[in-house]
């Protein structure tokens, strides 16, 4: 009872400081970030970053042409994948940076 309560207020504190959508933002990239060692490994970590979300576009820098080439190919499921998680479309395409 007591976690559904402190949900709800925690929402309605973040709408009102006008801050939701940075939270939510933080938490899309931390959530790219894991799926991003599930899809690849553990050593993705020193080859690609999330690095933010602006106008529903999640910006992931990559260190090279072949990893992006092959990071764009599963573009549309990780976007799938982020969306389903959070139950809502929040991220429309995925752009990479080298």
């Amino acid at each position: 009872m007591f976690q559904s309560i402190d949900k709800r207020l925690i929402a309605q504190s973040l709408q009102r400081a006008k801050i939701n959508r940075q939270v939510e933002a933080s938490q899309i990239i931390d959530f790219a970030e894991k799926l991003l060692v599930t899809e690849w490994g553990e050593r993705i970590k020193k080859k690609a970053k999330p690095l933010y979300l602006k106008n529903r576009v999640l910006v992931i820098a990559v260190v090279s042409s072949v990893l992006a080439g092959d990071m764009n190919i599963k573009s549309n499921c990780l976007v799938n994948k982020i969306n389903q998680h959070f139950g809502k479309e929040l991220v429309d395409r995925i752009r990479l940076e080298i």
